[in-house]
């Protein structure tokens, strides 16, 4: 989720992060091209999901934000995610 006003705060109903949201997890964004590049278990480091990584580029992009090392900021900043065990990184 991505809070409007920074790291623990509340995102408003009807706001465009919460849109962004609901779009990309509802599946209305289709991602299956990316799939076999995103479930590629051979080498390196675990990938970050390519929903998650859209969701931060619009978010970055809607902000004005078109550099990736912006939006890589941004992220840290900005976005929050429910407690896991592997906290998913903006930056991958």
């Amino acid at each position: 989720m991505f809070p409007a006003g920074g790291a623990g705060r509340a995102v408003a109903a009807g706001s465009f992060e919460v849109a962004l949201n609901h779009l990309v997890d509802s599946g209305a964004v289709p991602l299956d091209a990316f799939d076999a590049f995103y479930r590629n278990d051979e080498t390196g480091a675990p990938a970050v999901s390519p929903a998650v990584l859209l969701k931060a580029v619009l978010l970055g992009y809607s902000r004005g934000l078109v550099s990736s090392r912006a939006i890589a900021s941004a992220c840290q900043r900005l976005v929050t995610s429910t407690p896991s065990p592997s906290p998913p990184r903006c930056n991958g």
